[in-house]
């Protein structure tokens, strides 16, 4: 499994990751050296980076980059959101309309 680390230093703009492997309790690689170079437009993309889905490491980015604050923008829930977000309307309702419904 590759465990994940973020930080958002005070002293910079930057995100900064940091990512490693263990096995057998002792760390076994990491990750380093991921640069950004200029491109052509239209260039085609080239992949850096590979999660095994199996093993949860999409799950470790996203939980590292969530203790540091980063949350989805585009204003996508999951239906249990959706579904607590219906209760509490209904429960404010409730309070504001007593007995006017």
């Amino acid at each position: 499994m590759i465990e994940f680390r973020a930080e958002r230093p005070i002293w910079t703009d930057s995100l900064i990751l940091y990512a490693r492997t263990e096995r057998d309790h002792k760390v076994s690689a990491i990750v380093c050296n991921v640069k950004i170079v200029p491109a052509a437009k239209g260039e085609l993309w080239p992949r850096f980076l590979e999660l095994p889905m199996l093993d949860g490491d999409g799950q470790q980015l996203f939980d590292a980059l969530w203790r540091v604050g980063y949350r989805p923008h585009n204003g996508e829930a999951s239906a249990a959101h959706v579904e607590a977000m219906n209760h509490h309307l209904a429960d404010m309702r409730r309070l504001v309309f007593k007995g006017k419904l």
